[in-house]
């Protein structure tokens, strides 16, 4: 693939992926959220919220949505520092 056009499919498809990790990241906030206010529960010898758990869930995903808009931002302003991490882990 011509360099100016793997640039732009690198770009395409990071960008495609911050969205749908941000989509996902809203998703589960609704999920976590909901949780919380019914102040959902495990029932058994021991009982334990649920909620904390769906947050720390959220967090991750949305630190990826995170990560994925910060690589597209990079690719765009100095392609070739993407270049060359990519080289370095190869060594």
């Amino acid at each position: 693939m011509p360099p100016a056009l793997s640039r732009v499919a690198s770009i395409f498809a990071l960008m495609l992926g911050a969205a749908f990790f941000l989509w996902c990241s809203y998703a589960s906030w609704k999920f976590a959220y909901q949780s919380y206010t019914v102040d959902e529960a495990e029932w058994g010898s021991i009982t334990f919220p649920l909620y904390p758990i769906k947050f720390i869930v959220f967090f991750g995903i949305i630190l990826l949505a995170i990560q994925f808009v910060l690589d597209s931002i990079i690719e765009i302003v100095d392609p070739a520092a993407r270049a060359h991490d990519a080289s370095a882990e190869g060594h």
